[in-house]
């Protein structure tokens, strides 16, 4: 495809022009949340840097655990730190060029589907709705594998959508190697390829052979593909499911009330909008094309399936709605359907200020959520980082296990074997579930004072090692009280004073003269 066919597909110079300005729109809004990034993208990160130096998808040398979720984003980011860059950067690559494809892919369906004398008026929509999404602009920073998710997920939609319109079979070989992708980037994306074969069948006027059928073509590739990366997971690291899986997840009645809060919090924030498509619809006449029926009948139900999911998952820990990302990129197509449905007959000033102060609306909702707030004010991984270097800076060289529970900063920046006192990163942890387990915090509820001791580590460091007061799992523990001692440095690069607790023969060894 060259410039003038590409320029074309977009709508021309004014296409361009609105693709180019609601990209600038989300950079700015992401750059409001600059430098936010999770603790766990660090989790995801650590494993790609030992990917890279040729240890494997390992957290520890000699120990096989899978402790991300994200096998191809930790692949991808391998791919550019390849390049010498530093890998925190190589996350924020990914996370960009996936903001990127879904806005594209976004933007041509809005050509394609709307009609001459509408469709910038559907783009424009679409791609400040995008823009305004502030777990899009959160996330492109956070340094986490939902964006690339989204980013599968747009281009696989319109791949099925083309079948349910068109019949084509060959479309849904290209939505099943998008799907395919999907799966590999997070150990859930079954779910949603669930979901969309579900959607698919229901959705089609076929007869029920026919259905099956397409269903078949649609989820043969996704499954296949799920069972050799599962073949992979037995053989590699022993196990049928990710760590995390024994460390966070838990069918209990808290966690499916924490899920449906979760979720239906964020729809809460699309109230504005929702409200200004409501209004425009009653004041324009329009019709639902039979197309158009089936479309929005299968995204729904993916949506639904989605959510429902959400909701038994327990949501996320994580600011700005990171987990509704998918939902998010589901919700574009959608709401290109419905904008160009409305926009067939005469769009009027009232139409404009209406779908202005929607999105408006919705921005500053989700602006001033205290999941957005968190995403502005959660900056502890900075001086986190900070911290693990100078660890790093002061053992490198005895290179001591270290225990942790803020199990990305310290492990990423100190470069040492490290002990996750919270289980994501160590087997024994997260398959020994306490009593009450699926009640508390999510990933925070397996701390096992005892097994930690058991292990030895010559470092112990609670939280950010920033703070003298050990944690109380400990304090009521002998074998606690009588072997290790806590020590303190500054270290002269960062400024940061270090507070950590050191095995008493590490202590002795490293303070003597």
């Amino acid at each position: 495809m060259n410039y003038g066919s590409l320029v074309r597909r977009l709508g021309g110079k004014t296409g361009v022009r609105i693709w180019l300005l609601c990209l600038a729109l989300l950079g700015l809004h992401a750059a409001y949340y600059y430098p936010f990034i999770a603790d766990d993208a660090l989790i995801s990160l650590r494993y790609a840097e030992r990917f890279l130096q040729g240890k494997g998808l390992t957290w520890n040398d000699g120990e096989y655990v899978e402790g991300y979720t994200n096998f191809l984003f930790v692949i991808a980011t391998s791919l550019f730190g390849w390049f010498g860059m530093s890998l925190v950067l190589a996350s924020r690559i990914v996370t960009t060029i996936s903001a990127i494809t879904i806005f594209t892919r976004c933007h041509l369906y809005a050509q394609q589907v709307g009609s001459t004398k509408n469709r910038w008026i559907v783009s424009v929509l679409v791609g400040l709705f995008l823009a305004a999404s502030t777990p899009f602009a959160v996330w492109l920073v956070g340094g986490l594998e939902n964006l690339m998710l989204g980013a599968f997920l747009a281009l696989a939609l319109p791949c099925i959508i083309t079948f349910l319109d068109k019949g084509k079979t060959k479309s849904l070989d290209h939505a099943g190697i998008f799907l395919s992708l999907f799966l590999l980037c997070r150990a859930d994306g079954s779910i949603v390829v669930a979901a969309c074969t579900l959607g698919l069948v229901i959705s089609m006027d076929d007869d029920f052979k026919s259905r099956i059928r397409a269903g078949f073509n649609l989820a043969i590739i996704p499954f296949m593909t799920f069972m050799l990366h599962l073949l992979f997971r037995v053989w590699y690291y022993g196990d049928l499911f990710p760590n995390t899986y024994y460390a966070k997840f838990a069918l209990t009645e808290t966690r499916f009330e924490e899920g449906a809060e979760y979720a239906f919090g964020f729809y809460a924030l699309l109230a504005p909008l929702i409200g200004a498509l409501l209004l425009w619809a009653f004041s324009t006449k329009w019709k639902m094309p039979k197309g158009a029926a089936n479309r929005l009948g299968f995204m729904a139900i993916v949506l639904a399936c989605y959510t429902l999911y959400i909701c038994i998952c327990g949501g996320d820990i994580f600011p700005a709605f990171r987990l509704m990302i998918t939902a998010i990129v589901i919700l574009a197509f959608i709401l290109i359907e419905i904008a160009n449905l409305l926009s067939r007959n005469t769009v009027r000033h009232f139409h404009y200020a209406l779908l202005l102060f929607g999105l408006v609306g919705y921005l500053m909702l989700s602006t001033h959520h205290e999941h957005s707030k968190r995403a502005k004010e959660e900056l502890w991984e900075i001086p986190c980082g900070k911290i693990g270097e100078a660890i790093h800076r002061k053992w490198a060289i005895e290179n001591p296990t270290i225990a942790v529970t803020a199990a990305g900063c310290i492990p990423f920046y100190s470069k040492l074997p490290t002990l996750d006192m919270y289980g994501l990163n160590n087997k024994y942890i997260a398959k020994t579930r306490p009593e009450g387990f699926g009640h508390g915090l999510m990933g925070h509820e397996l701390l096992n004072a005892n097994y930690i001791l058991s292990r030895r580590p010559e470092i112990i460091a609670f939280h950010i090692a920033d703070s003298a007061v050990p944690r109380e799992d400990f304090t009521g523990i002998p074998a606690f009280l009588q072997n290790y001692r806590h020590y303190s440095f500054r270290d002269a690069i960062s400024g940061m004073t270090v507070h950590v607790w050191l095995r008493n023969d590490f202590y002795d060894r490293v303070t003597k003269p």
